[in-house]
């Protein structure tokens, strides 16, 4: 008897130890999801993090610095309210990749616990988790103009848990978080020059700095399910000249550019624009094209379209892209398209020179470096090689790939998706080529 309850006593003591211990034996029975409760495998986790939105600060023109997650309007329309939503999925990188998996918020409101269960990578540190909402990948494009579309996509917020506690596939940062946005949220109200309401049915955004993803910028353009007057946008990295394109359902077209506009991520921005009727293809002459003009197409008669398709409309050949603005009626455009060949520096000369059509008064030739330098210029020019690109490609020309010829002195230019870099060559290479157009 005595041996029999010695024995019990034993058992009692290291289950005791154990539950002192926690769970650090190899021996004990994993974490269970509390979501399903199953345990975990090998290589699956089930994290959570406290996640709160803060004090919001007002801005000086009434902006919201907060997260914003779940998003919606207050009475008055000049803030944006956040919270969120249980519906709602966030993301988990560690170390540059991703886990399979999300975590969700366990309550509506400003501050939750974000729960889930992750898998797919091995680590050894607590460093280096990084949480990202609402998509894995950064793109901008897409946009339906409304609110409810930037909450589901594009109101992206990154955070950098601190994780102290990794036991049997539990993760848990104790420390609340606080995520950054990565955007600004404007409200376009869109009117005519004499104040009526502008119904469009899609609006290009082309801005200095503008992003189409984490890693490309570019134009935006957002297409409303129905045509309105008030477009929301998520728009991230704007510093610099900014111009708005809109068509109405009647296919009239309507512009407004502005210098000197920067949007701060987390920024929320109501903004009235009143846009001038550029419906008249033989309104703009090419002696008269300003900045704003800078990806409009410059058309074989001299005048200057919105795109290729609008030139064409007018009965004129499109000709080239206006590139660089120095002053009113004076720069430089890029043809729409390469030479048909590549070919050595002489050639290239001879074919830019000679290029068709002929447009009176301005002259083709070999893009040279400063040339193409000012081309780019983020303030009077297309604001980056990459923007280059994505403006010729929505004028209705073709983007530059590959390396073209940049100079009297064997320099080439080698075009690709992060924008564009300088090289040397000599005469014996072939090189791509893409005349410009000096207009003045």
């Amino acid at each position: 008897m005595n041996n029999l309850f010695k024995t019990k006593c034993f058992v009692l003591v290291i289950l005791a130890g154990a539950l002192l211990t926690g769970c650090s034996s190899d021996d004990m029975e994993p974490a269970k999801d509390p979501s399903t409760d199953k345990p975990v495998v090998s290589n699956t986790y089930y994290m959570s993090v406290n996640a709160s939105k803060g004090e919001d600060e007002e801005t000086a023109t009434g902006a919201k610095n907060s997260p914003r997650h779940a998003l919606s309007l207050d009475e008055n329309q000049n803030r944006l309210i956040s919270t969120w939503a249980k519906t709602e999925y966030v993301y988990v990188k560690y170390d540059n990749q991703w886990f399979e998996g999300s975590l969700q918020p366990d309550r509506n409101g400003g501050t939750a616990w974000l729960n889930g269960t992750i898998s797919g990578i091995e680590f050894q540190v607590p460093e280096g988790f990084m949480l990202q909402f609402p998509r894995k990948e950064i793109d901008y494009t897409g946009q339906k103009g409304t609110i409810e579309d930037i909450a589901a996509r594009y109101d992206y917020a990154k955070a950098t848990p601190h994780v102290d506690k990794i036991e049997d596939h539990n993760i848990k940062a104790t420390a609340s978080v606080t995520f950054d946005n990565l955007q600004a949220i404007v409200r376009f109200t869109l009117k005519d020059q004499d104040g009526n309401d502008l119904n469009v049915k899609s609006l290009l955004i082309s801005a200095t700095g503008l992003k189409k993803t984490d890693t490309e910028q570019g134009d935006i353009e957002i297409t409303p399910a129905t045509p309105t007057n008030v477009i929301f946008a998520a728009l991230s990295g704007v510093d610099g000249n900014i111009t708005l394109t809109a068509v109405t359902n009647d296919g009239k077209t309507y512009v407004y550019s502005k210098t000197g506009i920067t949007f701060a991520n987390g920024q929320y921005r109501h903004i009235t624009v009143k846009m001038r009727s550029v419906t008249n293809p033989e309104a703009i002459n090419l002696s008269e094209v300003t900045t704003s003009h800078i990806g409009w197409v410059v058309g074989q008669n001299r005048k200057v379209y919105a795109n290729a398709q609008a030139a064409s409309s007018a009965g004129t050949t499109a000709a080239a892209m206006i590139a660089y603005v120095s002053e009113t009626g004076k720069g430089l455009a890029i043809a729409l398209n390469d030479e048909n060949d590549e070919m050595n520096l002489t050639a290239a000369q001879t074919a830019a020179s000679g290029k068709t059509p002929a447009i009176e008064g301005c002259t083709w030739k070999l893009p040279l470096k400063t040339e193409w330098d000012n081309m780019a210029d983020i303030q009077q020019g297309c604001g980056g090689f990459a923007t280059i690109n994505s403006k010729l490609e929505t004028a209705g020309g073709t983007k530059m790939n590959g390396t073209y010829w940049a100079s009297v002195n064997y320099d080439n230019i080698t075009f690709d998706a992060d924008g564009a870099k300088y090289g040397t060559g000599f005469d014996l290479v072939s090189y791509k080529v893409r005349a410009c157009l000096v207009f003045q």
